[in-house]
């Protein structure tokens, strides 16, 4: 996990979101602080609009399904709801409407408030790549932490 946490920082977007998908995979609640300053930097940028990702929120979700973390999610999506893209706001409408409920307290929010299952399958389908795989073989996590320190060793 080290690798990954070390990606998350890295200045290429790419990168860091290959490192977040696989910590939102694979992570515990150790990665927790490098993760949500990584999700903190992405989603605060005022040009994320410009660019944005579809799998930022996935990861998100599924890495806060992971450790139980959706009051800290929910904080940070409402904290910087005007930078998350249209199609974002209406996946989280329909599926996830909790964590923008400001009536709504965040620590309140579980797994049952959330279709995390939902948004990924319209990443999935939006962006016509694979996502979310709750079923990696050894060999791929290893294949994708060398990914990662290549692709850090080439910058």
């Amino acid at each position: 996990m080290a690798t990954y946490v070390t990606a998350l920082r890295d200045r290429s977007g790419e990168v860091s979101l290959l490192a977040a998908t696989a910590i939102a995979e694979l992570g515990d609640d150790t990665q927790r602080k490098e993760f949500f300053h990584w999700a903190r930097r992405r989603i605060s940028r005022k040009s994320r609009l410009d660019n944005w990702d579809m799998h930022e929120l996935p990861a998100l979700l599924q890495y806060s399904h992971r450790i139980d973390a959706f009051g800290q999610l929910a904080r940070l999506l409402r904290r910087h709801h005007q930078n998350l893209a249209p199609d974002e706001c209406a996946v989280l409408d329909r599926h996830a409407p909790a964590l923008l409920d400001v009536d709504i307290d965040p620590e309140s929010i579980s797994s049952t408030d959330v279709d995390a299952g939902a948004i990924l399958d319209w990443a999935h389908t939006a962006a016509g790549a694979m996502f979310g795989d709750p079923h990696l073989e050894p060999g791929e996590v290893e294949q994708a932490e060398n990914d990662i320190r290549e692709l850090l060793h080439l910058q």
